[in-house]
């Protein structure tokens, strides 16, 4: 059944789980990078990097192309980058156990507009896209800590950055017609504008490790756009709900690197949101 979908269809599977790859791939790097630098500055510089990169392939290939449509990219700008404040101050002052499963859910956004865009998506597949989003969910849960005096703040600010992330999946997608490359450039733009006028009003130094440090913060920045950009590909190949949900199954990506590189063990349900997760991008293709 996959195969009468079109080679289309199937390339924008195969995007949304490179996608999906790329950003739990750079937010691992970006966690590691947060122990030494702070988290403000890993953004800025990160995504500098990426923007110094799209500028040029942009002045090469002929330059900006402004279109009403990069309007979203540049919502899409300031939203991502105000979810992932909150998403690391609610990592900050609440256990993991309640910040990872509630913005895990952040695939259920772009699944939700496109159920009201009258997206064509069979019953198996909402099956697998309501997998999708309850297998993350599960693999980004940790034992659950004893009650915190500041649950009710971390929960409130873990829903805002789901929702957060959520909508820029939305305008991401919707900002496709005018083009991938000027789209992830005016996002990079925005981002660096955002994040630099908090970090002049927070009157931080920009401190990194040296000239190694100032490389990895540009691999999280080049992966971060990689992911952004197969996103967007995605949605337009498949739907913005299908891109959406498998791309927000990133946290498989984040917690196998961490099992495999910071040793952190994985429980029995967490293995068991890994199969559900994998199971439901599967039965997304059919």
């Amino acid at each position: 059944m996959l195969f009468r979908r079109g080679k289309k269809y199937i390339l924008g599977l195969l995007f949304a789980v490179f996608s999906s790859i790329s950003w739990g791939t750079a937010d691992y790097f970006g966690g590691v990078a947060s122990r030494t630098i702070d988290s403000l500055i890993t953004v800025l510089l990160s995504q500098f990097a990426a923007m110094v990169g799209l500028l040029a392939i942009v002045t090469a290939t002929g330059g900006l192309t402004l279109k009403g449509a990069l309007i979203n990219a540049v919502i899409a700008g300031i939203v991502g980058p105000l979810s992932l404040i909150l998403y690391y101050r609610a990592l900050a002052i609440g256990p993991m156990g309640i910040v990872g499963p509630i913005n895990a859910t952040s695939g259920a956004v772009p699944v939700i507009y496109g159920f009201a865009i009258g997206e064509s998506v069979s019953a198996i597949q909402w099956l697998g896209i309501v997998g999708c989003i309850v297998g993350v969910a599960i693999v980004s849960s940790s034992h659950i800590t004893s009650p915190h005096k500041e649950d009710l703040r971390v929960v409130a600010m873990s829903v805002a950055s789901a929702l957060g992330f959520g909508v820029t999946y939305i305008f991401l997608a919707r900002s496709a017609s005018a083009g991938t490359i000027d789209t992830l450039t005016i996002q990079r733009i925005t981002n660096v504008l955002l994040i630099g006028s908090l970090l002049l009003i927070g009157k931080k130094k920009l401190k990194f490790n040296g000239l190694r440090g100032g490389i990895f913060l540009a691999l999280i920045g080049i992966l971060d756009v990689a992911a952004n950009g197969s996103y967007i590909i995605a949605a337009t190949k498949s739907s913005i709900a299908i891109a959406g949900a498998i791309g927000s199954t990133y946290p498989l990506t984040t917690t196998a690197l961490a099992a495999k590189y910071s040793k952190e063990r994985l429980s029995m349900v967490q293995y068991a949101g890994v199969i559900v997760t994998l199971a439901s991008i599967v039965t997304t293709s059919i």
